[in-house]
């Protein structure tokens, strides 16, 4: 959206390195909101599976008839439970890739570097970096262990 907003204004130049650096950290930080949020959303789910109904041993018939029928319901709601995660163990593992595998250098990484020279943003994002990735990986692999 800011480059085209930059070429409407007539600017047929490239945007400036600064903003250019600044709309992808942009993009680098919403990735990893969006990768932390399909973990929360995973987690939560994962740990809401359906319980599975016990059988007293001495059960009446009646009471035989009615874990029939809660078993069955726990087969349909544990089914559905299950695609439900598959879906978001899919979508969460795709999240965390993208921050993983940031195109153009790495997640937090300026490509140009004819910007103006900015120690304490370098040494911020590489800060980021080594507090973020490593807990990225370990959901990552918490999700992977998880749902094998």
């Amino acid at each position: 959206e800011i480059y085209s907003q930059w070429e409407e204004q007539g600017m047929e130049n490239v945007l400036p390195a600064e903003d250019d650096n600044a709309v992808r950290e942009h993009l680098c930080i919403r990735a990893y909101l969006e990768a932390h949020e399909a973990f929360n959303e995973w987690f939560q789910h994962i740990n809401s599976a359906p319980q599975k109904p016990s059988l007293v041993g001495q059960a009446s018939f009646t009471e035989k008839v009615a874990h029939e029928h809660k078993e069955s319901k726990y087969k349909m709601d544990h089914g559905i439970w299950k695609g439900i995660l598959e879906n978001l163990t899919t979508d969460v593992k795709e999240k965390m890739y993208n921050v993983l595998l940031f195109v153009n250098g790495g997640w937090m990484v300026d490509v140009r570097e004819d910007a103006e020279d900015d120690q304490e943003r370098v040494h911020q994002m590489s800060l980021l970096r080594k507090l973020c990735l490593p807990m990225i990986c370990f959901l990552l692999h918490t999700v992977l262990h998880n749902t094998k």
